[in-house]
């Protein structure tokens, strides 16, 4: 049986070793991202569907920030898909 280049085996462990590093760090940074969200969803509120209703608006403002802040989490760690994540979403 034949193996794969030496190379090529270095790269994926080097990718894998770096999704790992970037999940860690990022959940270090999580109040940081979630304030960022939160203050793209504000300063964008047509974007996000936010209707000027205090008790709406904040429903939806605390669930497009943990879905940015989940999405990037996973994405990082080699999570689901974004297709597979919309599915589940809508179900």
């Amino acid at each position: 049986m034949r193996r794969p280049p030496l190379a090529m085996v270095f790269v994926g462990l080097l990718v894998i070793a770096l999704g790992e590093t970037t999940g860690a760090v990022m959940s270090q940074l999580r109040p940081q991202i979630v304030r960022y969200a939160q203050a793209r969803v504000v300063a964008n509120p047509q974007a996000h569907g936010l209707a000027g209703s205090a008790e709406y608006d904040t429903e939806v403002t605390v669930r497009a920030v943990y879905s940015a802040s989940s999405t990037r989490s996973r994405c990082s760690s080699g999570g689901a898909t974004r297709a597979s994540r919309s599915r589940s979403a809508t179900s």
